[in-house]
Order: C-alpha cells, then structure tokens, then sequence
C-alpha cells in the first residue's frame, strides 16, 4: 500500500499555523491532500529514512520524541489511551460501535462472527437493561438496520491451510452478514505466501480509532487476573472447553489519529478491490462549519448541547461522542505517530517503519526498556539491545514473553531461535540489567508450566516511561519485514509529569496483575530499588500468580526439529521451493492427536451450519444407542430388523410409526432420513404409501403453523432464513400448483421452510397438498426402496441386493442433478426482485430500503 501521508510536526510550530490555526495545532489538509501524499511511493515514508538508520542525536536527547521521524505518519489525537486485556477492549469497542453512524472499518488477521463483547455479569445487566446485542454479528446488523447511513467493511486476512481448522468455519462465518448490502466482509490474498495481513484496526466515522495487537475473535478475551477456569473464556462452539489465559493491549484514540487510521483501512481496500471509499463527512457543527481538524480540538466528541445522544438515536448530523464512555484517557492533546511494516510485493515496493522506529527507541533509552512480545526471534534487534546492554551505564532490558508457543508447528519456527537470541543477551550483560520473564499462575516450578502460563500475546515498549508504544508487530522476522503490520506510539515531554506518570502507572498495573500485586506495590518495591525495574520485580516474585525468570528451553522433540531460521521467520519473500519445504517439514512432524482435532474442529462445523444434519447426526447417535444399551444390541442385524418389523406391526405400530414421522419432519429433521428409516422397517407399496402420508402431514402442519402469520413475508428481521422464506413465499403465492411441484425439486429451500412460507404465501390448500404429492412423489419412492434395499443388504447381503441399492443410489444420485440443473436455469427466479405489480403485498418499508440503499463502494458519500 502507499504510504501514509504525513503531516508537518505540531512541536516545531512556534506560532499560529499556516492554516489559520492556533500555536501547536496540526494544519488541516483535505482529503485530496491527503490521498495526493499517500501517492508517494518511497517505501519508508514520504521522507526516505533509511530503516536501520541510527536517531540523530537530537533524537536521542528527546526520549518522548525517538522514532518519530522514521514513523510514516505523526498526527495529533484530543484524547489516547491505552486497553488492558480483553475485558476492556471488547467492552470498549462495542461502545464505540454503538455510536456508529456512517463508517466501521475492520482490519484483522482473523474474525470470530459470534465472539460476545461483554461477558458474565457485564453482559446480564445489558441484557436485563435492554440494551443492544452484546454478541458481534448480531451487533452490527442491529446497527445496520438501526442507521441507513451505515456502511460496514471487514478486511481479514484470508489464512493460510495451516490455520484453516483453528478459524471459524467460512461458510458458517459469512452467513450472519452474507444478505446485508451494507456489510461486506472481505478476505484479503494480497500477502506473501506464509506471511499475514497482521494489522489489527478499528475504526469508527474516522472519529475513533482501536488499534495494537487483539483480533475481534475467539480466544483473545480475557479478564486482568487471567484465571485459569474463568468460564466467561469459554469460546464459541459446541465443545465445552475454556481458552487459555490471555494477555494482550490495544489502543484507542481520537482526532486526526482516528482519521489517519481511517486512511490507512481505505487504503487497504482500495488496494484489495479497487474501489476508492471516501471519508466519511464530518459529524455535527464540523460539517457545517467545515473547520476540519479545528472543529475537533474545539469539540472532540462532536457532541452539543440539547442533541440526543442515545445509542439507537437517529439524529446523524449531531452523533454521540463515539469515545467509550468507561475509558479514561490517559494522555491528552499529544501527537501519535503510526509506523508500519509492509511487504516488498506491496505496490509501495516495502516499508520497514516498524523495523526503524523500534531500533531507534531502543537506541534513546536512558533508564528503561521493557518490552512484551509474543516472539522474540529478530536479530536486529537483539542485536540493538545487546549493544546497550553492553554500555556500562546503559538501560535495564526487561522482556515477557509467554513461556512457549501453543501449537507444535509454530513452536518449530520460532522457540529455538528464540533460545539462540536470549542466550545472546545474557552474554552482552556484564552488568546485571537484563531481566527475562513468563507468567504462571501455578507457581513458580508448576508440573506443567506451558498449560500453567499466561499466553502473552501483547506488543509493548516503554521506554523511560517517557514514550508508549503498542500495536500488532512482534519481535520477529516476518513483522519487520515481511507482514503487513501497524503500531502506535506517544510520548510525553520531561515537563509534562502527568503524562510520564500516565505511562509509568501502565506499565506498574501489567506487572502488578503479572506479580499478583497492586501497582503501588510495584511502586513502593522500585523506590527500594533506587528506581530498577529488574530488583523490583526479583523482590516480589514468588508467589502462586508471579513471573518467572526464562530458563528453560524449547523442548527437544521441538529444537531437532527446528526449520532454519530464514524459512522459518524470513525477512523476505519465499520462493515456491521454499514454502513447499516449509509445508512438507510442518506437515511432516503433525501430531496424530492435532491431525484428529483439526478433523474433529471441521466435523463439528460442517454440521453446525444446518440444522438439519444436527438432526440426522443425532437420530444416528441415537440409533447407535438404542443398540449398545437396549435389548435390540444382543441381537444379530437380521434380528434387529426382524424385530424392528414386529414392533411397528399392527395398527398401533403403523400408527406410532406415522405420528412420529409427521412430528419429526415438522420439527426439522430432513424427510430424506425419515423416509430411508421408512424403507428400512417398512418397505414395499405399504411403506411407500406411509412415506406419502407422512410427508403430507408433516407438509400441513408447516403450512398450517405458516398460517397463522398472515402478510409475514415483510417481516423487518433481515435474517439469512427470514430473507429465504420471503422470497419463497412470493414465488409460490404466484404460481401455485405448479410452482409447489418444482420447487418441491429443487434444493433453493429446505422442506419445513418451504412449507411455512406457502401457509405465509396463503397457497390455497388444494394447490398445495397436489403439488407437495406430485413433486415430492419420486423422491418417496427412490428413498423408501433404498431403505428396504439397506434392510435386505444388511439382512441378506445377496448381489442382487447390493445392485438394487447401487440402482437407488444412482436413481437419486441422478435425480439431484436433474434438479441442479433445473435450478440453475429456473430456480434463480425465486430470489428476483418481484416488481410492485405482481405483488401488491410488497411491503414499503422494503421498497423504501432498497431506495434508501447506499451507492456501492467508490460512490459513497
């Protein structure tokens, strides 16, 4: 992508601004401005700094200040502040999201759509306070259909085979969001093979922006004292098992921060489609006075006097402040300057912001450099804090890293390596300032430390407690270099006390929650220690919740099998032998019991998105333990049929068999099961006749529970279902007969949903009950031979059995496509727009959507 433009440093204003603004301000620039220096295409930045380039001595003279001028962009933002864990990061987008009104950008590495934003009692008292959903993809349709000026976009990177089974299921991720015209969510292809799109942004109106190192998805969300059975960890899925303790840090900022970040997810989607979004326009007295970025310092929220300001509120001229109303901010009126990594095959040729900024703060430190990363396996820089760990009055080097890496391929490319780095510092120590540490919560000498840890997933730097840095680059190769990633850093001057002391009370409230302790705990222990970090943190350690000094190494299963670190974590492209060589060696050294849970993982998706094979797995299940458990399981499977016949003998047993039938198929469970278990204890002409009334039951009281919601099909839930069933109601309320017979063929619906939507339509019961026999006839038939051909194979496995079923099989197997293929030219008419004059029973509110629908990306206003 190209990069960020910059804009001219607040700090070396000395009176009002070219632009007519007040001392220290940043000059507003247009949007053409802006998109005109974002044209430049240096790869570092509009300046050509060089990305190992050492800080001027200026540079080092002024903490607050190191990295700014190798940053792509420095802005100023009204209100900063740093989020702790997921508890407040969730908490706080989702207040933010409230506010919404024209943009949401969404940039991740992965999306979970079912993540719940607030957990345990924070989310009963929003649901007992009727407030909106609190669970993500029911949230942003809320608010989609709540404001029409609201436009969605998710950019996700599109993953890699090695991390297919560990995502939500695709299908399954889509559907919540696949039939709203304002939501899109995009899988970005655009990065080097086996390397990601690793920036994690939110954006919102360009008035607020999140970014640093969490993803809105499973697993990341986590309360401060990262207990190991908290139950609100539990992610979504039908497994009921807890995710790991999780620590990490995001940001959240406004001013032309936020619109900053707004530029760079534009950007992003330009370059993935094409398609040129513009900002949206400025909210309140801003649009009306075009002051810009003015208008802002004088009115951050863009909040006045006497405007409603209520979350569902529909005045979109005057907007809520979208700044979450439970966060703080911890450093006001500051420049915050963004620094990015992107790969060379970029159209900006690469940009190594990331790379330069970090080694230049490093460079600066005077007193402290603490650092938490999830990898540590960058030799530049280990190679910068091993030289001023050398220095005999350097900083103190503290590192948290998270004790391993969670899955065996991952601890392949980059533990052994990280042993390499640690071992590297330790020895350009002389002089004691180095500290390494994990986090337990078991102890300091746990029987099992790795499922013990806090998973540290965070990217910090402080540095002096003069200057903040958080975002989503590790400490590696691949986030130097070669993935796409984006930071944030701040400072705060030596004169402005409050902002250091902001800074330092952050990183005393991680270690206190690290060490079990309370920041002024941490406090009290570093005034003891003359102001080190490293005695202070030996001083407390020790108890149940504590830090642990990093002694031991990768596993050595693990460290024998280690790839070479420039396949492993490249700084560069890889050819298509090398990634081959990756893949094969990562495959290679699968373990059985990952191999089945990622099959297992897939299982368990493919069936959660329909109903219906929820239901036939568990007539299977249950089928399987009627024959371990009952009487049925002592007897060979020609018994167990026999007498599966003598039960359902009679009229009391034909009759059982019929309700059931009915009650089942009206409850969802797929006809097609239904009638092979028919076949299979009742075949013949008599089976066959049972199947046809059991499905004409069943059909009835669909259409009759469809019935009872006269002129449904304008329903105001636009959910994935209710969207089917309308236009399936208005197919067949057209056509009747005929219409019931092929659409009783073609798979644009399932059964149940068919029958509830000809009640919604009011077809007339005649048309409806000849049509559902007519259509669904050869089906009947076909099923219930297959299922006596089953009963026969199994009973008397005879070739001419096994060829009446291979027949049956094709017979359906043909009739499928038969009905593909029908649907391909014909069915695609039931999801047409139907015009006003064949269905007078339109609702307006759907006509006046789909009137008031916004122009399409690169024609929004």
């Amino acid at each position: 992508m190209t990069p960020l433009p910059r804009h001219p440093r607040s700090d070396h204003a000395t009176g009002p601004s070219a632009s007519g603004g007040r001392a220290g301000s940043v000059p507003s620039e247009s949007h053409e401005a802006r998109r005109a220096a974002g044209a430049r295409s240096h790869p570092l930045g509009s300046d050509g700094h060089d990305a190992d380039a050492t800080p001027t001595d200026d540079a080092a003279a002024r903490v607050d200040r190191a990295g700014f001028d190798q940053a792509g962009r420095v802005v100023r933002c009204h209100r900063f502040a740093p989020l702790l864990d997921g508890v407040e990061y969730f908490a706080a987008v989702r207040r933010s999201l409230l506010a919404a009104r024209r943009q949401v950008w969404v940039l991740g590495w992965e999306i979970h759509s079912e993540i719940d934003l607030l957990r345990g009692e924070a989310a009963e008292q929003a649901k007992e306070a009727g407030e909106p959903p609190v669970r993500l993809a029911d949230l942003l349709m809320y608010l989609v259909e709540e404001r029409p000026e609201l436009h969605v976009r998710l950019q996700i990177w599109e993953g890699a085979s090695l991390f297919a089974a560990e995502r939500q299921h695709l299908p399954r991720m889509k559907r919540p969001w696949a039939d709203h015209p304002r939501i899109e969510l995009l899988w970005d292809e655009g990065a080097p093979s086996l390397a990601s799109r690793h920036q994690k942004v939110v954006v919102v109106d360009d008035r607020v922006a999140f970014a640093g190192g969490m993803d809105l998805t499973r697993r990341r969300w986590d309360a401060h004292e990262h207990r190991p059975g908290d139950r609100r960890r539990r992610p979504p899925g039908l497994i009921p098992r807890l995710a790991a303790p999780y620590h990490d840090l995001m940001t959240v900022s406004d001013g032309a921060a936020a619109r900053a970040l707004g530029d760079l997810a534009r950007e992003r989607w330009r370059q993935a489609t094409g398609q040129v979004i513009d900002p949206p326009a400025p909210a309140g007295a801003a649009s009306a006075t075009g002051a810009g970025d003015d208008a802002d310092d004088a009115d951050p929220g863009g909040m006045h006097e006497g405007v409603d300001c209520a979350p569902g509120g529909r005045d979109h001229d005057h907007a809520p402040d979208p700044w979450p109303d439970d966060v703080e901010s911890a450093l006001r009126h500051r420049e915050l300057a963004i620094a990015v990594t992107e790969p060379e095959t970029d159209p900006s040729g690469g940009r190594a912001e990331v790379k330069a900024t970090f080694i230049a703060q490093v460079a600066a430190a005077r007193r402290l450099i603490f650092v938490e990363s999830q990898y540590f396996t960058a030799g530049a820089v280990a190679d910068a804090l091993a030289r001023r760990l050398a220095e005999p009055d350097g900083p103190e080097v503290v590192l948290i890293l998270p004790w391993g890496c969670p899955q065996r391929i991952q601890a392949m490319a980059h533990d052994p390596h990280r042993d390499r780095l640690l071992e590297r510092l330790r020895q350009a120590d002389p002089h004691g300032r180095f500290g390494v540490y994990w986090v337990t919560r078991d102890g300091p000498e746990p029987d099992h430390p790795h499922d013990a840890s806090v998973y540290v997933h965070a990217k910090l730097l402080v540095v002096d407690d003069a200057l903040l840095r958080i975002g989503s680059a590790n400490l590696n190769n691949r986030s130097m270099h070669l993935e796409t990633e984006c930071d944030v850093f701040i400072g705060a001057p030596e004169e402005d006390q409050d902002g250091r002391a902001a800074i330092t009370a952050l990183r005393r409230r991680i270690l206190g929650h690290m060490l079990d302790v309370d920041a002024e705990e941490v406090a009290v222990a570093e005034r003891e220690a003359g102001g080190r970090v490293v005695p202070a943190i030996e001083a407390l350690r020790g108890g149940r919740w504590t830090l642990v000094p990093f002694e031991h190494h990768a596993p050595e299963d693990i460290a024998t099998t280690a790839l070479p670190l420039e396949l492993a974590d490249p700084d560069h492209p890889l050819s298509i032998d090398d990634v081959q060589t990756v893949m094969r060696t990562m495959r290679s050294h699968q373990r059985v019991r990952t191999w089945l849970s990622h099959r297992w993982n897939a299982l368990v998706g493919g069936l959660r998105r329909s109903p219906g094979r929820i239901s036939a797995a568990i007539i299977v299940m249950a089928a399987l333990l009627a024959y371990l458990l009952t009487p049925l399981g002592g007897l060979g499977l020609e018994q167990a049929v026999a007498r599966l016949h003598e039960l359902t003998a009679g009229p009391t047993g034909l009759a059982g068999v019929l309700v059931g039938f009915v009650v089942l198929a009206t409850l969802g469970v797929p006809v097609t099961v239904l009638l092979v278990a028919l076949g299979v204890v009742q075949g013949g002409l008599l089976g066959i006749g049972f199947g046809l009334v059991g499905v004409l039951g069943s059909a009835a009281a669909g259409r009759a529970i469809g019935g009872l919601f006269p002129g449904r099909c304008d329903w105001d839930d636009d959910s994935e279902g209710e969207h089917l069933l309308r236009r399936v109601a208005r197919h067949v309320r057209r056509r009747g007969t005929l219409s019931v017979v092929l659409i009783r063929n073609l798979p644009v619906a399932p059964f149940g949903m068919v029958n509830v939507a000809c009640g919604v339509a009011g077809v007339p019961w005649s048309s409806f009950l000849l049509g559902t026999a007519l259509g669904m006839l050869p089906g009947i038939v076909l099923l219930v031979l297959l299922g006596r051909g089953i009963a026969d194979l199994l009973t008397n496995p005879e070739p001419v059995h096994l060829l009446l079923v291979g027949l049956a099989v094709v017979a359906i197997l043909g009739l499928t496509a038969l009905a593909d293929g029908l649907r391909a030219t014909w069915g695609a008419r039931v999801s047409e727009p139907v015009d006003a004059d064949e269905d007078d029973a339109e609702a307006p509110e759907d006509r006046s959507s789909r009137a008031a629908r916004p122009r399409r990306a690169g024609e929004d206003g």
